[in-house]
């Protein structure tokens, strides 16, 4: 249990180290757009990070509430699949192949809304949220569960708007184009300030189950 316990807090505490590199990564680019591929890098680690967290959390879990744990997992795993190949390609073949090869080769694998790879994402992020949801049925009424449950459940609640906004019609000209990264962006980092709270509460209470 012990080696459970570390894994989880150390898996939070990076967690929250990589949600936090997103956050200036992503001030970074409405500064300068050019470095937007920054934010690609946290991103690529946070759902390993993310899974592993919940995947301690639910061996820590007694059986009767492993049945909300384990949608987290399964969740999270999804997760990673979706968001990690996203954002592998981001790094590896849009950054080194952009500017010599046609643009139209790869419309559907550049990062911006209407995009197969957006969209893709965008999905990803609903499993984050959905998994956060489930996990949170698992704490009780000590102060700090209660904490937890609560961010969690407000972070589910994420899913809803992350699953409607690819659909959401765009035209794909330059204007409407900024101006939706734009108001992603400034989304994002909202989404940031509120989804840290998690990874911070869990190293506490995995932390604090170390202790006892």
């Amino acid at each position: 249990m012990k080696k459970v316990v570390a894994i989880g807090f150390w898996s939070s505490i990076l967690t929250a180290v990589m949600v936090s590199l997103f956050f200036i990564a992503l001030i970074a680019s409405l500064i300068k757009p050019e470095l937007n591929y920054l934010s690609y890098i946290p991103c690529l680690f946070l759902p390993w990070f993310y899974t592993m967290m919940f995947v301690a959390l639910h061996y820590m879990m007694p059986k009767e509430k492993r049945v909300f744990t384990l949608p987290a997992v399964i969740a999270g795993a999804i997760y990673t699949a979706y968001c990690s190949g996203v954002y592998y390609i981001q790094l590896s073949v849009i950054q080194q192949n952009w500017q010599q090869t046609a643009s139209d080769a790869f419309r559907n694998f550049a990062f911006v809304p209407g995009s197969a790879a957006f969209a893709l994402d965008m999905l990803g992020y609903v499993f984050l949220c959905l998994g956060a949801l489930a996990a949170s049925q698992v704490f009780g009424k000590k102060p700090l569960e209660k904490w937890l449950r609560r961010v969690m459940v407000i972070n589910g609640l994420f899913a809803i708007p992350t699953i409607i906004f690819p659909l959401i019609p765009m035209g794909q000209d330059a204007a409407n184009l900024a101006s939706a990264n734009l108001y992603g962006s400034l989304a994002l980092l909202g989404w940031c300030l509120v989804f840290i709270p998690v990874p911070i509460l869990l190293a506490r209470f995995f932390n604090k189950h170390a202790v006892d």
